[in-house]
């Protein structure tokens, strides 16, 4: 199954959430996420420093965060 990307339609700002991924996690998250099953929400993915966030039966695309090395 092929969904389309769309972008994020009204981007707004919310405070970032405190968080430290273990290399492993980071490893997992910087690979992508295709969802598999109806129960899978969300595809991920990461470009250079910018993780992205849609939805998985949709491609709307909801979230968009930048992330750094710590």
């Amino acid at each position: 199954m092929r969904i389309d990307l769309t972008p994020i339609d009204s981007p707004q700002w919310i405070p970032p959430p405190r968080r430290t991924w273990t290399d492993e996690q980071w490893e997992h998250l910087r690979h992508g996420m295709a969802a598999r099953r109806m129960e899978d929400k969300w595809r991920s993915y990461v470009v250079g420093q910018r993780l992205f966030l849609h939805r998985s039966w949709t491609g709307k695309g909801d979230l968009r965060g930048r992330v750094r090395p710590r």
